[in-house]
């Protein structure tokens, strides 16, 4: 019997940094989940048997995926993402292993954006101003991301 719960791959790219990348795992365990449901990949980026192993057992909720060769962010994302479309995944998650999660409303906020890409809230100073990033849509004919950046008090 096929659920109904939407299936979400969270991808992470592990480089000689498994403390961060299991916090980053763990940093999950806080949110409401009832409808979802989390698939974890981890890609350990340049890693060895032994470090692939050692991860799977600290993150026994992952699907570890080794790649002895150190090829990025975006090559270790790509080897987990095809994967994860192979496993029928309705979205994708990238995080970098040393950030966390720290609303509980994160999947609802997260679910709920009419967007094709989004991100979580980053800001940062440009020419003394706090300039803030958040979501965006993709023209898939042209090939082109138009990002959002309202005043965050208009997010969800």
């Amino acid at each position: 019997m096929k659920s109904n719960k939407k299936k979400i791959a969270i991808v992470i790219v592990n480089y000689h940094n498994s403390d961060e990348t299991v916090d980053c795992v763990h940093s999950f365990d806080q949110l409401k989940k009832d409808d979802l449901l989390l698939q974890f990949y981890v890609v350990d980026n340049g890693g060895t048997p032994k470090s692939t192993v050692n991860l799977a057992k600290k993150l026994p909720q992952a699907k570890i995926i080794n790649s002895s060769k150190n090829i990025g962010f975006a090559g270790g994302s790509n080897l987990a993402i095809r994967q994860a479309l192979k496993e029928k995944t309705d979205y994708l998650l990238l995080m970098n292993p040393d950030t966390k999660v720290e609303t509980k409303d994160f999947w609802p906020k997260m679910l709920r954006l009419d967007a094709d890409i989004t991100s979580p809230l980053i800001q940062y100073l440009e020419n003394h101003q706090l300039t803030y990033d958040y979501g965006g849509q993709v023209d898939y004919f042209r090939s082109e991301q138009t990002l959002h950046c309202p005043h965050p008090s208009n997010y969800p």
